[in-house]
């Protein structure tokens, strides 16, 4: 296969799965559905909150509160990096409405790994991190 055949087949796969990720997280809105999506080492920085979160019960205490504030997520610019055949990395800026009214800008990363533990091709997140995009300084010593 070539270099771009092996990025566009993985572009698809990434495509579908961040539509599994956010179709759990918007239509579906149960913690368990979501952390099924996390591999079972799985480890989330989520973006609202300080600590780090391991493994499918803590996964599920995480969305267990931020599903209460109804979000909503979209893609604003991404990138797809194939790791081998059976992991990508998904990085990225998205945007979430919470609560219906406040919009947050946010980094992202994903790192998605394939699995064949039921007999049938599964993709997992191992890791995924999120972080708030920080406002501009408007101070004349400040770094951009």
């Amino acid at each position: 296969m070539n270099t771009s055949t092996y990025t566009d087949a993985f572009s698809d796969i990434a495509t579908r799965n961040f539509k599994r990720w956010m179709d759990a997280l918007e239509f579906n809105a149960r913690p368990e559905t979501i952390a099924k999506l996390y591999h079972g080492n799985g480890t989330l920085h989520p973006t609202f909150e300080i600590r780090k979160f391991e493994g499918p019960k803590d996964i599920v205490s995480y969305f267990e509160g931020f599903l209460q504030h109804t979000p909503t997520v979209t893609i604003e610019s991404e990138r797809i990096s194939p790791l081998s055949e059976t992991a990508y990395l998904h990085e990225g800026i998205y945007v979430f409405v919470i609560d219906r009214n406040l919009t947050v800008r946010a980094r992202f990363t994903f790192i998605w790994t394939r699995q064949n533990e039921t007999g049938k091709e599964d993709w997992k997140i191992l890791h995924h991190h999120s972080s708030r995009i920080p406002l501009p300084k408007r101070c004349p010593n400040c770094m951009t």
